[in-house]
């Protein structure tokens, strides 16, 4: 895959653009500013911004550092003076919704090196296991899966042309051609398309139609899951440095639980020192670019809040502090108390 594009008005390479070139641009110029106007898109910027109820848990957040990794989804990171265990996965799916939001019709795209067809791509996301459909189930009411794939790659076809405007998703002459760069990822490395079969299936099938806020919003939410998906660690190379690093563990093993599983077993005093325990030992016995797909994933958000600014830059829902998005372990100001009497 190829990244290209950017919101409109940002800096492009140098030297002298072509009279097409300068075109398409004010072409996509006008189409940023016409997309910016919809009031739907207003109001879902005001409602993400009214979840937000504490600006120095975002800046915070924002400005975090990275650590190191723990499982698939979960990471170390140290926000302000805290050692936090943060779930990158619903960071990162919030972070690129907000931006797809900020960016509506200017988010840049990533460029497939050879398109893809639309028909192969739906028949291989009906027959997913993650699309509920299921042909050797007798209790389902039989489908014409062939049918069915032609029904939404006709569909695809109908709604290319907003695809194209709003979120740089490029689909013509019955192919896939670019997907949109949600993350404002700057290189390709790590980036993994296993998910797009089931990305398009679900905007034809999951997608409102009908009613613009939350069509404009499902279809950001969509393709929030998908771009977070395409960049995590895959799943069985994840589960065996958890294993590596924790011992045997349960099919929970990419989650918390395996920390409070070592935690409960004695193994460690407390989920502080089994995280940096397992992050030690990863070191020691994979290297230090283990997982490195979660740095990657990181490092999207702290750019980005660096380019866009504090007053632009995501800002996250109080319910992150709550719900495990975000777990505070330690101040390191207590660390540093203990280290000194040792």
């Amino acid at each position: 895959a190829a990244l290209q594009g950017a919101a409109p008005g940002s800096a492009s390479g140098a030297g002298a653009a072509t009279a097409e070139g300068e075109e398409d641009e004010a072409q996509r110029l006008e189409a940023f500013r016409d997309a910016q106007q919809l009031t739907s898109l207003c109001e879902l910027r005001a409602l993400a911004s009214l979840a937000c109820d504490d600006q120095d848990f975002s800046q915070g957040l924002n400005h975090s550092v990275y650590v190191g990794p723990i499982s698939r989804e979960l990471a170390l990171l140290q926000c302000g003076s805290s050692l936090c265990m943060a779930n990158l996965c619903l960071l990162g799916r919030e972070f690129a919704y907000q931006r797809l939001l900020r960016l509506f019709g200017g988010i840049g795209r990533i460029a497939l090196r050879e398109p893809l067809p639309l028909l192969e791509l739906l028949r291989l996301g009906i027959s997913d296991p993650d699309s509920g459909y299921d042909a050797s189930d007798q209790q389902q009411p039989p489908v014409d899966a062939e049918a069915l794939a032609g029904q939404f790659a006709e569909l695809l076809g109908e709604r290319a042309e907003m695809l194209n405007e709003y979120f740089m998703m490029d689909i013509r002459e019955g192919q896939l051609w670019s997907v949109p760069n949600a993350l404002g990822l700057t290189s390709d490395v790590g980036l993994k398309f296993d998910g797009l079969p089931l990305l398009l299936l679900r905007i034809c099938a999951e997608t409102n139609w009908d009613e613009e806020r939350a069509c404009l919003e499902g279809l950001c939410r969509r393709i929030a899951d998908f771009a977070v998906e395409a960049l995590l660690p895959d799943r069985e190379e994840a589960q065996k440095v958890v294993a590596s690093s924790l011992g045997p563990a349960p099919s929970a093993a990419t989650d918390a639980e395996a920390l409070t599983a070592a935690v409960e077993a004695g193994e460690y005093p407390d989920v502080v020192a089994a995280a940096m325990a397992a992050k030690s030992k990863r070191q020691r016995v994979l290297g230090p670019n283990v997982l490195q797909e979660l740095r990657y994933l990181h490092e999207a958000i702290r750019a980005d809040a660096g380019s866009a600014g504090a007053a632009a830059a995501c800002r996250w829902p109080g319910a992150f502090r709550k719900d495990g998005a975000l777990v505070k372990l330690v101040a390191l100001e207590q660390l540093y108390r203990i280290f000194e009497r040792c």
